[in-house]
């Protein structure tokens, strides 16, 4: 896989969907499937070693000949699988803030935005606030709190919060 230098921010967190090269005749179906990018950030921020081409080739084979995207059920059955501590979901705005009460080290949001369904990363700044990963393209420091995140990008339902 040949992906660009802009995709990746200087800690290692891919911050550029369209920069990653899904391998193979999978460059265009990639682009659309955030849900790899988004686990290969999470276990990043916990501090797990995260294989990329890995983490996108077991999601590619658990799901063959379906369309792109990965439902938010699969991607936290994936998570379970490699044995986080504190691993929990909430899906609805008033669970997945009701859960982020807990104190997480990392997180993932599925949410609607103008142009679909999006996967991001976070993971705790300090004083309310989490650093974003892949939800503003090229932005290697998108800081805000989740209230805010919440009112400016998720347009509609659905939301659905993954947190270890």
């Amino acid at each position: 896989m040949k992906n660009k230098p802009e995709a990746f921010t200087d800690d290692g967190y891919i911050i550029n969907q369209p920069h990653i090269d899904g391998g193979r005749g999978e460059r265009r179906r990639f682009r659309r499937d955030g849900a790899g990018i988004a686990a290969y950030n999470f276990l990043h921020a916990l501090g797990r070693e995260a294989c990329w081409p890995s983490l996108y080739e077991a999601l590619r084979r658990s799901r063959p000949g379906l369309s792109p995207g990965t439902s938010p059920r699969r991607l936290f059955r994936s998570l379970r699988r490699q044995d986080l501590p504190g691993l929990a979901k909430a899906a609805g705005r008033k669970r997945a803030l009701a859960l982020l009460a807990d104190a997480p080290r990392a997180g993932i949001l599925l949410y609607r935005h103008k142009s679909g369904l999006h996967y991001v990363a976070f993971r705790p700044e300090g004083e309310g606030t989490y650093r974003f990963f892949n939800a503003m393209p090229g932005n290697a420091r998108h800081i805000e709190r989740m209230e805010d995140f919440l009112k400016t990008h998720a347009r509609a339902w659905p939301v659905f919060l993954i947190k270890a």
